[in-house]
């Protein structure tokens, strides 16, 4: 059969005292695990260093 699928593999949840960071990939019988994690640290460090960016300016 056909089928559809949506993935985020990135997403943020905001509060006013909390922020939850969630990353995640596509795997695949051809991933690499180590480049699957380093590509997950990456997303995350990204949005982590702009929440500290707006943090030390609130």
């Amino acid at each position: 059969g056909f089928g559809r699928a949506a993935v985020a593999i990135r997403s943020t949840h905001l509060s006013p005292q909390t922020a939850w960071l969630f990353a995640g990939v596509g795997v695949v019988a051809e991933s690499s695990p180590a480049a699957e994690w380093r590509e997950t640290e990456l997303k995350l460090g990204v949005a982590g260093e702009r929440l500290r960016l707006c943090a030390e300016e609130a």
